[in-house]
């Protein structure tokens, strides 16, 4: 249905699809069915946060973030760096690391010319009980509006 919808939010969905094929189509759905004003709220791996923990400590940091969050992961005997392989491609599932320049691309592409980055914190005000991911120090978050 066309323009029946005030918000659209995909938190840690994007990364699985192809950039053209997939995302972008997928991209300009959510335009379609939003009404005017409305907000498509994104989030995902942030490439270039990834890459920064990988020049700054071979990815330590990040690994010290997601064990924070999930205490009952364990890590093997591979090397930390091997975090950031897991990240980029989670087992096969991520078919696109963004960052927030190739994700305004992406929604431009789409139709969609203004969006902003914001935080964890902003989505959670803007949709109070939504659940935490203390996720910021690894994903990008982009609030876009039509």
């Amino acid at each position: 249905m066309d323009n029946c919808f005030d918000a659209i939010v995909a938190q840690q969905v994007i990364e699985h699809l192809e950039l053209k094929r997939e995302l972008i189509p997928l991209l300009g759905e959510m335009r379609r069915c939003l009404k005017r004003g409305g907000e498509i709220w994104l989030c995902c791996p942030d490439m270039a946060k990834i890459c920064r923990s990988y020049e700054r400590d071979r990815g330590l940091s990040l690994w010290e973030d997601t064990l924070n969050r999930y205490p009952e992961n364990k890590w093997g005997k591979e090397p930390i760096q091997h975090y950031i392989n897991m990240i980029f491609n989670q087992d096969g599932e991520h078919r696109n690391l963004l960052d927030f320049e190739l994700l305004k691309w992406a929604l431009s592409e789409a139709g969609i010319d203004q969006c902003e980055r914001v935080s964890e914190a902003d989505l959670l005000k803007r949709f109070p009980g939504w659940p935490e991911r203390f996720d910021d120090a690894q994903s990008v978050y982009v609030r876009a509006t039509t």
